[in-house]
């Protein structure tokens, strides 16, 4: 078994129970015989959904609740984590012998997150692409809310304002950009709005010309400041 093999997979597998609700909702009125008054709601239940699927976990900058954000990133990881490993698990006694023998690809969070790397993701198709992006963007919360709790004492409480005031994916969408993904992962940092900005006004100026561009002092040119943060790939 190799990974192009494993990746030709469907992405689908267990609804979460709010996409169990929405899907039981959308049956009930999406149906022939439906009113325009439901068809009406349908269609703001399915824009709804949309909208969710695109939300952006932004928690509050004012302050913060350390162990319950670290908990919520936590499992939402955990929970991305389980749907990969629902889909490209075992499934058939075949895989188990393939396992068994040592013949089935190696499953661990580097592995993955491995496969957003320029000389990877050809193996990816979009739907995977997407579920990878979704369990890393997840790492790159667990490693802020580590980052956080290091920052609570007085005399970091500038760097702390700083890392209250940024959240994750501000600015940039990590599907076009996978490697900004990777350089957060690497680096155990957030790519802040107006690095983001910079970054794609050099990659396209809206100029349409050659173009010179400025960061101020402090915006994270050359170094950013990390605690110390243990999170096991393997």
């Amino acid at each position: 078994m190799t990974w192009s093999m494993l990746l030709s997979r469907s992405t689908s597998c267990r609804p979460t129970p709010l996409e169990e609700l929405l899907g039981s909702c959308f049956d009930r009125v999406g149906g022939v015989r439906a009113s325009p008054l439901q068809r009406q709601y349908s269609s703001l239940l399915e824009k709804s959904k949309v909208a969710y699927a695109k939300r952006r976990y932004i928690p509050g900058t004012s302050s913060v609740d350390v162990e319950q954000e670290y908990r919520r990133a936590s499992t939402m990881l955990d929970g991305a984590w389980g749907r990969i490993i629902e889909a490209l698990g075992l499934l058939c006694e075949k895989d188990f012998i393939l396992a068994r023998a040592g013949l089935w690809p190696r499953l661990s969070p580097r592995d993955i997150l491995n496969k957003l790397a320029i000389s990877q993701r050809s193996l990816l198709s979009e739907s995977w692409k997407e579920e990878f992006i979704k369990y890393a963007e997840w790492v790159t919360l667990v490693q802020r809310a580590c980052r956080i709790s290091r920052l609570t004492t007085p005399e970091y409480r500038a760097e702390l304002e700083r890392e209250l005031s940024n959240s994750r994916g501000i600015g940039w969408d990590a599907m076009p950009y996978p490697d900004w993904l990777l350089i957060e992962l690497e680096g155990d940092l957030l790519i802040r709005q107006v690095q983001a900005e910079i970054a794609s006004e050099m990659l396209s100026p809206s100029s349409g010309e050659n173009t010179v561009v400025q960061l101020n002092m402090g915006e994270g040119k050359s170094s950013v400041r990390r605690p110390a943060c243990s999170i096991n790939y393997d």
